[in-house]
């Protein structure tokens, strides 16, 4: 582990808080000049690579810049998927489908503490742990 103060440490999530903000700025722009499926599979890849880096960062500095870049690629889903939604479904279906999106992504928020927090308790602590448990959800979602 780091040994790095409890503000130095919080920077790690609002680094990944601010990436996802700028990060819904800039995929909203570059949609507008660039394949949206490309982007879309940069950012997956660029999510799964900054979490295998994060699981060996050397130390916190690098960790709160891999963070920011994390939240920056993990801002694209929200961005494209409402474009998504239109392009699979019809007009009238399109409106269930953004609608069954919202509700079901609303539950998976409520359910997931629980499991993170049995996978937490296993992993005892360990912060590599969990860098090693995002490639793997983002690459089943």
């Amino acid at each position: 582990m780091f040994s790095a103060s409890e503000a130095t440490a919080q920077m790690v999530l609002a680094a990944y808080v601010g990436g996802s903000a700028l990060g819904l700025l800039l995929f909203g722009h570059l949609a507008d000049h660039f394949d949206r499926k490309t982007l879309m599979v940069a950012a997956l890849a660029a999510f799964a690579a900054t979490s295998l880096a994060g699981a060996f960062a050397p130390d916190v500095a690098v960790l709160i810049g891999l963070r920011f870049l994390q939240g920056i690629a993990a801002s694209a889903a929200p961005v494209f998927a409402p474009g998504v939604i239109r392009q699979l479904f019809s007009e009238k279906t399109a409106v269930r489908a953004v609608g069954f999106s919202e509700a079901s992504s609303r539950w998976f928020r409520r359910l997931c503490p629980s499991p993170a927090w049995h996978f937490l308790r296993i992993s005892a602590g360990n912060r590599r742990s969990s860098f090693w448990a995002l490639p793997e959800r983002s690459s089943s979602s």
